[in-house]
């Protein structure tokens, strides 16, 4: 049991092997039986990983606390959105679920509103519908998708997919560069689930709703709650959150390209790697300053979640 305390272990194995097993067991060991279940294994390996680190307490008071609770409405909300409402491949009712999510998402990170200016609190519900619209809404499924799988069906998924987990990492590195090696670990295990779930879903063309939008939102939040919190300031955070944000919208630009029509399983692929240049970009400022003060105006150093020394 002390393996599970390694910090390598909480943010790589773990949320891989929970999030494998996960997407196998909602698959019947075959994700392919039933895609639209097994994506979702993605964000359940996340929840299994934070009930080890940090864990779920409540009252909720820091962001480290927050975080989790976060996670688990999400993802309650991606279940009952194919359990119950069946908007599957209906984007906007997705969109606006995500939206609404982290509306209250934000404020709850910023201590219900009270603790930051307005300007702020607008900037960021703005950006993360923004960042939801890049995840949720391109790449329509055609009607004939779910009645015949082909290769190409769902590769808009996972192309956001694989984009969300290179930016998950490089939020990862920024974390960790910037003195927040909590935050970091988190990034990573997001990342990790992420880039497992597109992965998966490119090499099970005949499983197109596998990497599906409802698989995705939850892990969408996830980004969106480490990045407000791993913010200095407004100005900063939205910055380099931008840069970051900005790898995801490449997916888009690809598609419409003829190279894209012509070989669209190689656009996820494509993508990560022109992801990586904004991610890069991102990275600079922080590696030549060396130092960013996690968490913003009225950030609570004693809190473990902003210490550097949290280990």
């Amino acid at each position: 049991m002390s393996m599970l305390h390694h910090p390598a272990v909480q943010s790589l194995v773990l949320p891989w092997v929970a999030a494998l097993l996960a997407m196998a067991v909602l698959g019947g060991w075959r994700p392919a039986r039933s895609p639209r279940w097994a994506g979702l294994g993605a964000a359940l390996g996340l929840l299994v990983a934070l009930v080890i680190f940090p864990g779920f307490e409540w009252p909720a008071a820091s962001r480290a606390q927050k975080f989790p609770w976060i996670v688990l409405l999400s993802v309650g909300v991606a279940v009952a959105s194919v359990a119950v409402l069946r908007v599957q491949d209906l984007r906007w009712p997705l969109w606006a679920l995500g939206t609404a999510l982290w509306a209250m998402a934000s404020i709850w990170l910023t201590g219900g509103g009270g603790g930051a200016p307005a300007f702020q609190s607008v900037a960021w519900l703005l950006g993360g519908s923004a960042l939801m619209a890049l995840v949720l809404l391109p790449g329509a499924s055609p009607p004939e998708a779910a009645q015949k799988p082909t290769p190409v069906a769902g590769q808009a998924c996972i192309s956001a997919g694989a984009v969300l987990a290179v930016v998950a990492a490089g939020q990862a590195a920024m974390a960790a560069m910037g003195g927040s090696l909590l935050i970091a670990q988190l990034a990573m295990a997001l990342a990790v689930v992420t880039g497992m779930l597109a992965l998966w879903g490119w090499l099970a063309p005949d499983a197109p709703g596998l990497c599906s939008r409802p698989a995705l939102m939850p892990l969408a939040l996830a980004w969106l709650a480490l990045a407000q919190s791993l913010s200095a300031t407004v100005a900063a955070g939205l910055l380099r959150s931008g840069l970051l944000a900005l790898a995801l919208c490449i997916p888009l630009a690809l598609r419409r390209t003829g190279w894209a029509m012509r070989h669209p399983r190689w656009v996820p692929w494509l993508s990560v790697l022109l992801a990586a240049v904004p991610v890069a970009l991102a990275l600079l400022p922080v590696w030549a300053d060396g130092a960013i003060a996690p968490g913003g105006a009225g950030a609570d150093t004693d809190d473990p979640y902003y210490r550097s020394d949290w280990d």
